[in-house]
């Protein structure tokens, strides 16, 4: 099957994270989850004299790395998608990655949490995920960063999981 490269930057750990857990290269196909959302973002390259605004080239900065990735060609050519992706499009599926990222990091913690308190177990859980995705502390990502990266999101759950509990007077109503 002949296939066309697409190259999406993106930050060192999140292509270490997303080429472990889909493989490398990435297909993108509507088979998959993550191949199913880049087709959504392939589109065909309509060149433009537009200059870059300030903004995206500073976000571009921190994307220093890249997910390789692979289209079929028969998915480009009698599918509706090209093989580019805008670069305002680059920094909202790497807002995703991210996002997925942070979720599957607080899920891996928190089902390997030890018994031997709150602070040893999750250090140890993010080093044991760190691992699983041949993620170099210091190199790829902090460890405070990953650390405060997973508090951030298990506090937002939190005060997500209250905002939602209905009053008791909500309880006593009739469904039907």
């Amino acid at each position: 099957m002949r296939t066309f490269a697409v190259n999406v930057p993106t930050k060192p750990y999140l292509r270490k994270y997303l080429h472990k857990r889909y493989g490398y290269p990435v297909v993108i196909n509507n088979r998959t989850l993550i191949g199913s959302v880049l087709v959504a973002f392939l589109k065909k390259k309509v060149y433009s004299d537009r200059s870059s605004a300030t903004d995206l080239q500073n976000t571009f900065a921190a994307l220093n790395d890249r997910l390789e990735c692979v289209v079929s060609r028969d998915e480009v050519f009698y599918g509706n998608c090209g093989i580019h992706i805008e670069p305002e499009k680059v920094i909202l599926i790497n807002r995703y990655f991210a996002a997925q990222f942070e979720e599957d990091v607080h899920r891996f913690c928190q089902q390997h949490l030890t018994n031997s308190g709150r602070h040893p177990g999750y250090d140890r859980a993010l080093e044991k995920f760190a691992d699983m995705y041949d993620i170099e502390f210091d190199v790829d990502i902090t460890f405070e960063a990953l650390k405060k990266m997973e508090y951030r999101y298990r506090k937002k759950l939190e005060e997500n999981h209250t905002a939602i509990v209905p009053s008791s007077k909500h309880l006593q109503q009739s469904l039907f």
